[in-house]
């Protein structure tokens, strides 16, 4: 069977006779993941040129009118005219004054920074690439920087930036003119900077600062829990964190993993006075080796914890943050960081049976409810000890201590919705059964916490 796949004829046409628009995601798909390839801020033309997808080589030589014949039939014969061109006065004037204003407002900006930028600083005020697709032969980009792209004035890539506190490196996008242009593209869109004619023997520095401020931005544009922070306090120590040298961004992302795992433990952890030195200890062991493909190195942890330390002093200094709090989250810094070959790990304190273990919204019942050690221990002596047969643990309740509150959490798990029982199971240590059913048999059900 011949599908619209085998013949692009039949794939279907927007009004102007080109493939749907539905394909263009599937571009767009393609064109970010050229675009996290490495790439050396200094680069100049002829190495830009090489690794400009063929798609995109030819459609640069239209837009400049070269004829794409058989005397450029192949690639290094493209690269060849398009170098000329470029490098040709009144034929780069030509291709510079045919950009749209936009366009040439980007150029110069990439320009007054020394030739090369965070690429984020030109999607916020020009807009992302969306839509530009991959086949860049068929159909030009439109977006403004797909516009310079597709005249091979300007190369997106990831620039490796090395990280203070042992982290791994950041992989910043950046958007360059290659080096080698600079002097003739600043002349032509009257841009006079010293540092774009004259300093090329080392690659601009990325902003530290803005990187931070850029990803707290992102992240507080999205619905999240920051422990009750707000944009402006994140700010405000981030700029503390430059004061004292440390490296902003690598201190964003600790917060930002701070701030994921207080989400990640919502049930537990709602502001800020809320974070115990357990917790602490956890972030800093289990759940930032959840978050990374390579384990974390001792030094990374370290800065971790260094970094809440200090985000808790600066709280306290600022009022946000209680007396108790503070000493709490500092002694268990000092604790952790005290060994010299491993963190000095701080355990949890034996629940007693009220801690809760997770919040679900039960569709069948009355708002958001709360489910505590107490519904973990019934669920899991329902499945180790009876089978998963509810009426035979309700009968069991007569014979043992306190068996009428276990038998009111029971019958609550029984008409909860089927998904509490399996998550509370779930959530359960592989040790449990042999516990629970002496807890069982034994013991009292008791509504107190220990953390």
């Amino acid at each position: 069977m011949q599908t619209s796949m085998d013949n692009p004829d039949d794939e279907p046409k927007d009004e102007v006779g080109r493939p749907g628009l539905q394909f263009d995601a599937l571009g767009d798909d393609r064109r970010e993941i050229y675009d996290r390839m490495p790439m050396n801020p200094l680069i100049d033309t002829a190495a830009a040129l090489r690794r400009m997808p063929a798609h995109w080589l030819t459609a640069a030589c239209h837009v400049a009118s070269i004829d794409v014949g058989p005397a450029q039939k192949n690639r290094k014969a493209r690269s060849a005219a398009l170098f000329s061109v470029l490098f040709t006065a009144r034929r780069l004037e030509e291709i510079v004054a045919g950009l749209p204003p936009r366009s040439r407002r980007a150029l110069c900006i990439v320009l007054e920074s020394g030739g090369c930028v965070a690429l984020i600083a030109l999607t916020q005020e020009f807009g992302e690439m969306d839509g530009d697709g991959w086949l860049w032969d068929d159909r030009l980009p439109t977006s403004v920087l797909g516009e310079l792209r597709s005249r091979a004035l300007l190369h997106v890539g990831r620039l490796q930036v090395e990280q203070d506190g042992g982290l791994p490196d950041l992989q910043v996008p950046i958007a360059v003119v290659p080096h080698d242009l600079r002097p003739s593209l600043c002349m032509l869109l009257n841009v006079f900077v010293e540092e774009a004619l004259v300093n090329l023997e080392s690659p601009p520095a990325v902003d530290d600062l803005n990187v931070a401020l850029n990803g707290a931005q992102r992240y507080f544009d999205q619905p999240d829990h920051s422990l009750g922070l707000t944009y402006e306090q994140v700010v405000a120590f981030l700029r503390t964190c430059v004061v004292e040298g440390f490296s902003p961004s690598t201190c964003w992302q600790h917060l930002d993993l701070l701030f994921e795992f207080a989400a990640h433990n919502l049930h537990e952890i709602r502001t800020i006075d809320d974070l115990c030195g357990f917790h602490l200890s956890e972030l800093a062991t289990e759940f930032a080796d959840q978050r990374q493909v390579r384990r974390w190195l001792l030094a990374q942890r370290r800065a971790l914890i260094e970094t809440v330390d200090r985000l808790y002093g600066f709280l306290r200094e600022q009022g946000l943050a209680s007396a108790d709090t503070h000493e709490e989250v500092t002694c268990a810094a000092r604790m952790l960081l005290s060994g010299k070959r491993r963190l000095k790990l701080i355990r949890r304190p034996v629940p007693l049976g009220g801690e809760a273990v997770f919040m679900y919204d039960d569709e069948n019942a009355a708002g958001q409810r709360t489910y505590t050690i107490n519904h973990r221990r019934i669920a899991v002596v329902w499945w180790s000890e009876f089978d998963q047969d509810w009426d035979a643990l309700l009968m069991r309740c007569d014979a043992v201590v306190d068996g009428h509150r276990k038998a009111e959490i029971a019958r609550e798990l029984m008409n909860a919705d089927a998904a509490v029982c399996e998550l509370l199971l779930a959530c359960a240590d592989e040790d449990e059964p042999e516990f629970v059913a002496q807890w069982f048999r034994d013991d009292p059900v008791l509504f107190a916490a220990a953390w």
